[in-house]
């Protein structure tokens, strides 16, 4: 009996001299004045691209505002435009692209006017910062009559052709087509979307694509926002690998999905009244721009308690419900002047909570983080049944090999 105890007690004393190695707290870093200067700069060069979008943003909002008073677009058409290019210049390729969408909608709302306005980028990034300046849509309080104006930067290349981002502009269209198709929206959903930026009304998909497409590229239903603490984590996480594994890399593989937020975590985990939240709720603005201008989503910036906070829906959000309810019930549910979630049911036979979350779990079945993850959305901490065991086996190995060590020792 008295050996076993001896067994342990090396077998602890061997564990115990592992552990204070393995997780020594590492040196103190000496004091420098290269982290301040670089953390300086960081912030100064995203103060730089903040005020390049908003720059961008208020410039060509006064150039397509100017071109409305003195030239009005024809009812249920569009009309490309190109500002700060000199004559003569042109984009045959943002031409093509915007036929292409229109034959998509097919009948067009006779009361709407869409005008697509072409500016120069290269006037804005003077840093080359490689950040592309403003893409979205104006629609001016002033004009009742459905005026959309999708905006988006172009480069001048040889020949006097504009070449523009195809990407950026499918993102500047996207309001524009919606109202070509279906309408001057409700006061409700117009109001909804004057409150999120326009967030859930960023993508064309509903005009080719099947109704069983997976939209999103593979994307989190509920857009993520990365708390500072996960960074922090890195940082300071030592030069020992196992402190390292033990602080980040094990706190990352137990957590739930929290980039989405709780209130989607509770929205999948069966709670409709919080998915109709992350609906209907805004999220902060984070920027200066007027709210005629829709806004992308790359400038949202990161909540101070992303953790806890509302995030918005993916961009494609009304795309899927147009794919999936179909063109004449959208309508209805589009230009109703009933509350949003009376408006939804009435058109859709579904509460928003439940159609969202349905949505929301579909689409998180198939995005890249449920693929490579694999992790459950559960209110709580995700530790598989086989975790503990492997644990209890491992440390029982341990112990066994240090006894085995221990008795060795003390034959000799």
């Amino acid at each position: 009996m008295g050996v076993i105890v001896r067994w342990f007690a090396a077998a602890a004393l061997v564990l115990g001299a592992l552990y204070v190695t393995l997780f020594r707290a590492p040196p103190p870093v000496p004091e420098s004045t290269a982290a301040p200067e670089f953390s300086r700069i960081a912030d100064l060069m995203s103060r730089q691209r903040r005020a390049m979008i908003l720059w961008s943003a208020l410039a060509a909002r006064d150039s397509a505002l100017a071109r409305l008073a003195v030239s009005a677009v024809p009812p249920g058409e569009f009309r490309i435009v190109a500002t700060g290019f000199g004559e003569g210049a042109a984009s045959k390729e943002a031409e093509a692209q915007v036929r292409q969408r229109w034959r998509a909608v097919g009948e067009v709302d006779s009361s709407v006017r869409t005008l697509v306005l072409l500016y120069n980028g290269a006037e804005f990034d003077t840093l080359r910062s490689q950040v592309f300046p403003y893409s979205g849509a104006l629609l001016p309080a002033s004009h009742s009559d459905g005026t959309c104006v999708a905006m988006t930067s172009g480069i001048l290349k040889a020949g006097r052709e504009i070449d523009v981002v195809k990407s950026q502009l499918e993102l500047a269209l996207a309001p524009c087509l919606l109202r070509a198709a279906f309408g001057v929206p409700g006061r409700p959903v117009r109001e909804w979307l004057e409150r999120t930026d326009h967030g859930a009304a960023r993508s064309n998909e509903w005009l080719d694509r099947p109704r069983d497409f997976l939209d999103g590229d593979g994307q989190l239903p509920w857009e993520p926002m990365y708390d500072e603490t996960w960074g922090s984590l890195y940082a300071t996480g030592g030069s020992s690998l196992i402190r390292r594994l033990s602080t980040v890399e094990l706190t990352m593989m137990l957590a739930p999905p929290y980039v989405m937020g709780g209130p989607a975590l509770r929205c999948l985990a069966g709670t409709p009244s919080e998915c109709a939240r992350t609906v209907l709720d805004p999220v902060p603005r984070v920027h200066d721009l007027p709210s005629d201008l829709t806004f992308r989503a790359s400038g949202r910036g990161t909540s101070p308690n992303a953790i806890l906070a509302i995030h918005p829906t993916g961009y494609w959000f009304l795309s899927d419900i147009i794919r999936q309810e179909g063109r004449d019930r959208f309508a209805r549910f589009w230009q109703s002047d009933r509350p949003f979630e009376t408006a939804f049911r009435e058109a859709f036979g579904r509460d928003l909570g439940e159609w969202t979350r349905d949505w929301g779990i579909r689409q998180r079945l198939g995005s890249w983080e449920s693929r490579y993850s694999r992790k459950p959305v559960v209110l709580g901490v995700n530790l598989a049944p086989s975790w503990p065991l492997l644990a209890l086996g491992w440390t029982a190995a341990a112990l066994l090999l240090a006894a085995w060590t221990a008795r060795r020792r003390q034959v000799t």
